[in-house]
């Protein structure tokens, strides 16, 4: 647990300074998931594969969240209050995170029931 959070927090400032970095637009996030690729396996210990998999499901789960969130701000035309660095747009972005935190635990309950399953 203590890897997990320590990962966290270095994959957190890691993809912030990317970010930062004067690069075109899409080229931070390949950077980043090379990163949080790389931090999975020598912090956590986490097989190779096992690391892409997961550092790319995250990244996709995160864009679909992301999407459904700028569809809903779409349609109530939210988006005129996001335009700037207000701590509105910045609020704006957590029910992101809760939707992708969701998701992410569906996926681990479904994958936990078909292991019962397949166990019984």
């Amino acid at each position: 647990m203590k890897n997990i959070v320590i990962s966290g927090i270095i994959g957190g400032i890691c993809v912030y300074l990317t970010r930062m970095l004067p690069i075109h637009f899409g080229v931070h996030t390949i950077l980043s998931i090379m990163l949080i690729i790389v931090l999975a396996i020598r912090l956590n210990n986490i097989e190779i594969h096992k690391a892409i998999t997961a550092s790319l499901t995250s990244v996709i789960l995160l864009f679909i969240s992301d999407m459904i969130l700028v569809v809903f701000y779409n349609t109530i035309n939210f988006t005129s209050a996001l335009s700037g660095q207000t701590l509105v747009s910045v609020l704006a972005g957590v029910p992101s995170l809760i939707l992708f935190y969701f998701i992410v635990n569906i996926i681990i309950y479904v994958k936990s029931m078909r292991v019962k399953n397949e166990l019984d």
